[in-house]
């Protein structure tokens, strides 16, 4: 090998060194820029919006004192089954299917309306705060109740509707208690 070509290597080496080095002071400039554009962005949301206050948990007794018995829930039906709105239709088939395990079971069974009520929303909420999805609600069929009506059937499906946290139900399966019971999406 000759001088001349050791001589062509080295240079040819400092230009790729050089071009290797403006590489990377390029994307340092860009990954400043990017940083600076992303705090900008940042900034400028921050002022759009403005003061914010976090919007308040919902506690079960304020949810309790919202659920209204004398609310209509027929219109809101599909036979047994709701699902709220822009909730697709197969959630309802996928309840059905027993696509979501249900995690925990709510018994009012010789509950007064009052005391199935505050069951209900306390066990709703505390669904939520252990990540629960699905839960079974059994209100019985009213064969104790005067006149072998059930009461709290219709009463039950009016409190779920009324809640934020309820995104479906449909009546339970037989082996999960059919008529007396109702299988709710909650989240």
């Amino acid at each position: 090998m000759k001088l001349a070509d050791l001589k062509t290597i080295q240079a040819e080496l400092k230009e790729r060194l050089a071009q290797e080095a403006e590489r990377m002071r390029l994307a340092k400039e860009a990954a400043l820029q990017a940083k600076r554009d992303m705090a900008s962005s940042h900034d400028l949301f921050m002022r759009a919006i403005g003061k914010v206050t976090p919007l308040e948990k919902s506690s079960p007794a304020k949810t309790i004192s919202r659920l209204s018995d004398d609310f209509d829930v027929e219109h809101l039906l599909e036979d047994t089954s709701y699902r709220r709105a822009g909730v697709g239709a197969d959630v309802i088939k996928r309840l059905l299917r027993g696509d979501w395990r249900v995690q925990s079971s709510c018994d009012l069974h010789h509950l007064t309306s009052d005391e199935a009520r505050s069951v209900l929303a306390g066990h709703i909420q505390q669904g939520l705060q252990q990540g629960w999805r699905c839960i079974r609600v059994i209100h019985g069929q009213g064969y104790g109740s005067a006149g072998g009506t059930p009461v709290l059937k219709t009463k039950v499906q009016s409190w779920l509707v009324q809640m934020d946290a309820v995104t479906a139900f449909v009546q339970a399966k037989p082996e999960q208690g059919g008529a007396g019971a109702l299988v709710v999406l909650i989240g």
